[in-house]
């Protein structure tokens, strides 16, 4: 059985649109940063990520992997590699 949560954002209890995106990260062996993994659903194997601020490339196993917010310096650097 699939359980979604219908608010994929949380706020505080004032709605003053503070969000919180959780997703999947691991913490960077290099630069120990958390750092998004890149995939929606869990992996069941083990991964290869590259890390956007160091440029470290790693292999991560599924107990590696956890969910939480990327380090804001990691995602600001990931963001600048799209544009």
């Amino acid at each position: 059985m699939d359980f979604c949560h219908p608010f994929p954002y949380t706020g505080n209890v004032f709605g003053l649109g503070i969000r919180e995106h959780k997703e999947y990260i691991v913490t960077c062996k290099s630069c120990r940063r958390d750092v998004p993994v890149g995939v929606r659903d869990f992996p069941f194997h083990s991964i290869d990520v590259t890390c956007p601020l160091c440029g470290g490339k790693d292999s991560y196993r599924p107990s590696d992997v956890t969910t939480g917010c990327p380090n804001p310096l990691v995602a600001k650097q990931a963001k600048a590699a799209v544009r």
